[in-house]
């Protein structure tokens, strides 16, 4: 995962670009930045400034990792603005993300179970055979009262 030797220059300049994006906003509103990406917006912003280089490559492959992954599935909502900040499209970063996890190719379909199991509907008992919690003669106003309490047509007596 994160072989930088097997990304391209374009791939490199992508993932700068989406680095810089994310340190320089607006995709990520800093109330959230640090729970989204898992680093703080200076803590991008140190991978940024020396990116491809790192001491610390697990630090920089989680951060390209979590950091592709939100652009592609955060609602930002700012993708008619995302020209300002990179030359790739958003299918392209998706096809950068897939080489970056060293998948052959990025993989669009649902990841939900092949088979659905399908459990019976419960059978409830009838209303009145169901067991009592000791509140319902509370729910159970008597004949000719309303919620307020009062009688129908006036004050209770």
């Amino acid at each position: 995962m994160g072989a930088i030797e097997s990304l391209s220059d374009r791939d490199l300049q992508t993932i700068e670009e989406c680095l810089n994006a994310a340190v320089d906003d607006p995709f990520f509103p800093g109330w959230e930045f640090d729970t989204l990406l898992g680093f703080s917006r200076d803590e991008l912003s140190v991978i940024a400034q020396a990116w491809p280089y790192t001491d610390h490559p697990t630090e920089q492959n989680n951060a390209v990792n979590h950091l592709l992954n939100m652009l592609l599935g955060y609602p930002h909502e700012h993708w008619s603005r995302w020209h300002e900040y990179s030359s790739a499209t958003p299918e392209e970063i998706e096809q950068l993300l897939a080489r970056w996890r060293g998948d052959t190719h990025f993989d669009e379909t649902p990841r939900a179970p092949s088979t659905v199991c399908v459990s019976p509907s419960p059978v409830l008992p009838e209303p009145d055979t169901r067991p009592s919690n000791g509140c319902d003669s509370l729910l159970q106003r008597p004949p000719g009262r309303t919620s307020s309490g009062y009688q129908q047509g006036g004050p209770s007596a």
